[in-house]
């Protein structure tokens, strides 16, 4: 008998350091001897719990409680084994069995209320608790329950009472730290919030949630570099979690570093895919890093159609370089007309994110490749297998030239295409007028509004620059003929100029009608090809793209018939 009490023990060593295998050995020999001694069966019950060998634990389990079925180490181990084989329903009825067999034990009544937690029953686990406490008044695992129901219930200054009384038992209870410096933190306490999270930090450095904790206190203090230390730390000790990740969002988001937000925000989502909340915060994001006109080019059926029929109109199996792909729809609109080829740019990280997983949903990624950088960046050999024979973009603003488009098209031309390279669009003309809007002529410039001087707010005003509006939605009068002002030819560019030295235009404007002239305005007809042609006048067929407003320093009265000259 003292040989087997010898092996029992050792056994329970094994057990204790979790080398359930090897006790396990030891541990069937000794039942395989005696099977109804209760030591012996809850010790091997012990071991393959541990391996999660559930069936049989609940098997031998059954067994002996039909000898010793008021024995509560196995009505425990009985219902921890439920718990695992999903039904706590069940084991909760040996924990109220336990009860029963001694009323008078704390254990019996906390292991109760920890089963009726997993049931959601918390009036019911909040009277074990209780109970436990009224046996055992310093049973710390109570209290910590008990506030966590408390907490869970919203009742946060009950739940912080009981986090402290835990904390006064237990002086070393990291866990009832993390909570109570949680509650502070919520309380809007931070300062208290950090001083109590890092005493838990002291008792477990490695508790991620502490760590978790400590980053939301430091973000709200403002102390971003210590709140990312506390992030990174929680993710390295096991807590990567939506909850981290969104924290980490929101931190690199304050930063001002959209980019690694975004980053973290489509990891979270990979936790929490269904999470509203996370994917908001990350449209809001992306909203102010992609400009709305974006969805407003979109949605122009007219320049949709017309760039598809310009590009179903060159012949299959192209080589083609998209410049500026936002959405990746011009590629896949050459992918679907037979290119056999197509890379694209976009500078803009988050567009160029998108704009490869669009092209996978739709099949394309075998033919269409999307490089997040500059046109400008880009060589044949590295990028660009081989120069390419169609060149397609709308790289244009409501002034046409000023998305760069002639410096892009000038890099390409010499550096990425064939000699003969197809070019969409082909060419553009620019028409201008002279007119009179009087609802905008007070904010171009700023002098007064109600009587009071706003001059000085014309700083944040860009000389010479011209602004995007649409003259259909701002009552106007056209003063001037349309003139040409200016023709591009997309392969035949004009002279390089800069900021330092623009493109001039000495124009001689008849003057249809008299009036004020507050501003000129101007717009493109774009041709795709020798037949498509889009506009974006007042009444053109592109209507996304609105008319070029430029306001006159001065205003200058204008009288029909005569000629005004004007330099634009």
């Amino acid at each position: 008998m003292r040989n087997a009490q010898q092996k029992l023990e050792f056994a329970i060593t094994l057990n204790l350091a979790s080398k359930y295998s090897d006790a396990e050995v030891i541990l069937r020999s000794l039942v395989d001897r005696d099977s109804t001694n209760v030591d012996f069966i809850c010790a091997l019950c012990d071991a393959l719990f541990g391996q999660e060998k559930f069936d049989e634990c609940r098997d031998r389990i059954e067994a002996a409680l039909t000898i010793h079925g008021e024995n509560l180490s196995l009505n425990t181990l009985m219902a921890l084994v439920l718990v695992k084989l999903g039904d706590p329903a069940g084991a909760v009825r040996y924990g109220e069995k336990n009860v029963a067999i001694c009323p008078d034990s704390a254990e019996s009544h906390f292991d109760l209320g920890r089963l009726y937690m997993l049931l959601a029953k918390h009036a019911d686990a909040s009277r074990a608790f209780q109970q436990c406490l009224r046996l055992d008044p310093h049973h710390t695992a109570a209290l910590h329950r008990l506030a966590r129901i408390a907490y869970s219930a919203g009742d946060l200054q009950n739940a912080k009472q009981h986090f402290i009384h835990a904390v006064k038992v237990s002086p070393k209870c990291h866990q009832a730290l993390t909570d109570l410096g949680w509650i502070y933190c919520l309380e809007e306490r931070f300062e208290e919030a950090a001083t109590t999270l890092h005493n838990s930090l002291k008792l477990n450095c490695e508790n991620a949630q502490t760590h978790s904790h400590l980053g939301v206190v430091y973000h709200e203090l403002n102390e971003h570099e210590r709140a990312r230390f506390h992030y990174l730390r929680s993710e390295e000790h096991g807590g990567a979690s939506a909850a981290l990740y969104a924290s980490l969002a929101r931190l690199s988001r304050d930063a001002g570093s959209s980019q690694e937000a975004i980053k973290y925000f489509d990891r979270a989502l990979e936790f929490s895919p269904d999470c509203d909340q996370i994917k908001e915060e990350k449209a809001a994001i992306l909203q102010n890093a992609i400009p709305s006109w974006h969805f407003v080019m979109l949605a122009d059926e007219n320049r949709n159609i017309g760039y598809q029929n310009a590009i179903n109109k060159v012949e299959r199996g192209k080589n083609v370089l998209d410049i500026g792909t936002g959405s990746g729809l011009l590629s896949m609109m050459a992918a679907k007309a037979g290119a056999k080829r197509i890379d694209t740019c976009e500078v803009v990280s988050e567009l160029a994110t998108i704009a490869k997983d669009i092209v996978e949903d739709n099949g394309f990624s075998d033919r269409i490749t999307v490089h997040n950088m500059l046109s400008t960046q880009m060589s044949v050999g590295t990028e660009l297998p081989v120069p390419v024979d169609l060149l397609v973009s709308e790289i244009l603003d409501a002034g046409l030239l000023g998305e760069n488009v002639l410096a892009s098209h000038r890099h390409a031309l010499a550096n990425l295409t064939t000699k003969d390279v197809t070019v969409i669009p082909a060419r553009a003309e620019v028409y201008g007028a002279v007119y009179e809007i009087p609802n905008l002529s007070n904010a171009f410039p700023l002098k007064e509004v109600c009587g009071f001087d706003l001059s000085r707010f014309n700083q944040f005003r860009v000389p010479n620059s011209y602004a995007k509006h649409h003259l259909e939605y701002v009552g106007h009068t056209r003063l001037s003929e349309v003139v040409l002002i200016q023709q591009i030819d997309f392969r035949e560019l004009p002279p390089y100029y800069s900021n330092d030295d623009p493109l001039r235009f000495e124009l001689d404007l008849p003057i249809r009608e008299t009036g004020t002239a507050h501003a000129f305005c101007f717009w493109f007809d774009l041709h795709l090809d020798n037949d498509i042609v889009l506009s974006t006048s007042e009444h053109g067929e592109m209507r996304h793209w609105g008319q070029a407003f430029l306001f006159l320093k001065q205003h200058r009265r204008l009288n029909a018939g005569e000629i005004s000259k004007l330099e634009v």
